[in-house]
């Protein structure tokens, strides 16, 4: 049909068609909302359309951790769709576990980026608790923006109300951004006091930057207004959705075993 999917032990993560949105705003939209993107990590390379359209802004360096060598292989049937990311010379490939990275690496960063597969994996909600976003805002430099992807279908909501509450249990000025229907991003950045949703303005004149509007266009995003309209969210009203909502912790890992029961349920 023409469309080329990338499957992790049977579970599709990566796409040429339906999820070229979501994995081109996964960058464009943390980017856009700094004003001055240098130094970006991406967790996840996926098919590496993401890293591609970070590469699309004046960044000087993303490094992109990835677990899998075979990922890293199959991502090259993806070279068309992500401008050949790896080869960038501002790329940096790290074959390694994100969190590790996080924890252990030194270097700061204005921008990280998340974009984990769906916690009914086993492992995967190793990558929602309240220690990794805490060792995400310790990499961000100071005014730096965080980009985490969840869901919306086959989730429970108490599961995806608890995503959210421990996301802004860090980061409490976070905001909510719906992507398709399918596809959340939380947002939120270093900067208790920074009202994110005050960026949304910055995204017009950001997507002047060279070849950015371009490669939106490619997703039907073609004006400014296609991705702020995407905020459905702020920090009020993620306070009332979160409220009541349990705190995920590595020593309390509910959601490695609720994603799964909630795969098949029938609501």
């Amino acid at each position: 049909t023409g469309t080329t999917t990338l499957a992790v032990d049977g579970k599709v993560d990566a796409s040429n068609r339906s999820d070229m949105l979501t994995q081109k705003l996964l960058a464009h939209l943390p980017l856009l909302l700094h004003g001055n993107p240098r130094d970006v990590v991406i967790i996840g390379l996926g098919s590496g359309v993401s890293v591609g359209a970070a590469l699309r802004h004046p960044v000087a360096r993303v490094d992109v951790v990835e677990l899998s060598p075979e990922v890293v292989e199959a991502s090259h049937f993806f070279d068309t769709e992500n401008q050949h990311a790896l080869a960038d010379p501002r790329t940096h490939l790290i074959v390694g576990d994100g969190r590790s990275h996080l924890l252990l690496a030194s270097r700061q960063y204005d921008v990280v980026i998340s974009e984990p597969s769906n916690p009914w994996i086993a492992g995967v909600a190793a990558l929602f608790t309240r220690e990794f976003f805490q060792a995400a805002r310790a990499r961000l430099a100071s005014g730096g923006i965080i980009c985490q992807w969840a869901h919306t279908y086959n989730i429970a909501d108490a599961d995806l109300r608890a995503i959210a509450a421990t996301f802004t249990s860090v980061f409490p000025n976070g905001t909510l951004w719906l992507i398709g229907g399918d596809d959340v991003l939380l947002v939120g950045s270093t900067d208790d006091a920074d009202d994110m949703a005050s960026r949304v303005a910055q995204i017009e004149r950001n997507c002047q930057r060279p070849g950015v509007a371009a490669d939106l266009a490619t997703v039907a995003a073609s004006e400014p207004f296609s991705v702020a309209s995407l905020l459905s969210a702020g920090p009020a009203e993620l306070a009332r959705y979160t409220a009541g909502a349990a705190i995920l912790t590595d020593d309390r890992m509910a959601l490695e075993f609720s994603g799964p029961r909630a795969l098949h349920a029938s609501s």
